[in-house]
């Protein structure tokens, strides 16, 4: 918990507003205590692991107030990851067989520890919905879910295409009769099995919806034609 050193900060040479070293210090305050408050510096359950997850990826996109292009920079994440908080770095992803934590999740990219978070409440943030409850979708999907949706390039590219398959995916989930991880695995097969066939990113909202429920519904089928079932609908 020392507190942040201004030790390699650097700025872009033209365009922007410079972030200030005591914002800095307090969005690192804000994800430590967060973890804090999901077991940290014990190793998190999955659980506690999920809950952090989804409570630093509202707490990145509402305070750091970056734009995609600024969030796409690979330099901004792997300061935070690795000059700002990286024992919660290390204390989320401590890797398996003493093998330690993946390189991959303090450096830029997709599966940076804190970046991916961001880019998942850009991601699912519904324009339509004001206030907070516009991050209802990454609030009601489970860790799993989220990668699933967030980790496919052929989904992720296509933010509509994003949110209309979380919704159609919610809504079944919650009539019940599957497992919900079950289901998501199972409309991402079917919807990446698609995406070659038919022009999804040119169809309007309604339509959109409409092919999402669609695939939604067949992969419910699909399942219990399988003989998999349950009485639990958030399985």
């Amino acid at each position: 918990n020392e507190p942040l050193a201004q030790v390699g900060e650097t700025y872009g040479p033209t365009g922007g507003t410079r972030i200030r070293h005591q914002e800095l210090v307090n969005l690192q305050c804000e994800i430590r205590t967060v973890a804090q408050q999901h077991g940290f510096p014990t190793q998190p359950t999955r659980v506690e692991a999920a809950q952090w997850d989804q409570r630093t990826a509202v707490i990145l996109y509402e305070r750091m107030g970056v734009t995609p292009h600024e969030a796409s920079q690979p330099g901004i994440w792997q300061y935070l990851c690795c000059c700002a908080v990286p024992d919660v770095v290390r204390w989320r992803f401590p890797g398996k067989d003493d093998k330690g934590t993946n390189a991959d999740r303090f450096m830029g990219g997709r599966r940076n520890a804190l970046g991916r978070l961001w880019w998942r409440a850009f991601v699912l943030k519904d324009p339509h919905v004001p206030g907070e409850e516009c991050l209802n979708l990454l609030r009601s999907l489970g860790d799993d879910e989220l990668v699933q949706l967030m980790e496919r390039p052929a989904v992720f590219g296509n933010r509509r295409l994003v949110q209309a398959a979380a919704k159609a995916f919610l809504a079944e989930a919650e009539i019940g009769g599957v497992p919900r991880q079950t289901l998501m695995r199972e409309m991402q097969r079917r919807l990446i099995r698609r995406l070659p066939l038919v022009f999804l990113a040119g169809v309007d909202d309604q339509t959109l919806m409409l092919a999402m429920q669609d695939i939604a519904t067949a992969s419910k089928n699909a399942i219990r034609s399988q003989g998999v079932t349950t009485t639990i609908s958030n399985d």
